[in-house]
């Protein structure tokens, strides 16, 4: 089966297989479908399939979608402690610089 579009048919494709035994034509959300035999049981079972995977993505997604807000949210946590710690670590420095200053001038007035 090989497209055709006519130019009097501008928003119409007709799909139609050599023999003229199948015709579908597609116009403007309107499907037709011309067949000698449609096997309906097969599309509900793809359709049914193609429903089932969606689900199965979408309960995927929104595990994978909390895991990820958990994830993110503790790497917030950590980046706010790692902060507090600088600042502590900052005053340690600090007050061993002053106590390591005032050693040395202590020990220098006693010599």
């Amino acid at each position: 089966m090989r497209p055709k579009r006519y130019p009097y048919q501008k928003n119409k494709l007709i799909i139609q297989s050599k023999n003229a035994k199948t015709k579908i034509e597609l116009d403007s959300g309107k499907i037709t479908i011309n067949a000698e035999e449609i096997k309906v049981d097969d599309l509900v079972n793809k359709i049914s399939k193609v429903r089932l995977a969606n689900k199965e993505i979408a309960k995927t997604i929104g595990q994978d979608k909390k895991s990820t807000e958990t994830v993110d949210s503790r790497i917030s946590q950590l980046e706010k402690e790692v902060e507090g710690l600088k600042g502590v670590v900052g005053t340690a420095y600090r007050l061993a610089t002053e106590t390591y200053h005032r050693i040395s001038k202590q020990s220098s007035t006693s010599v």
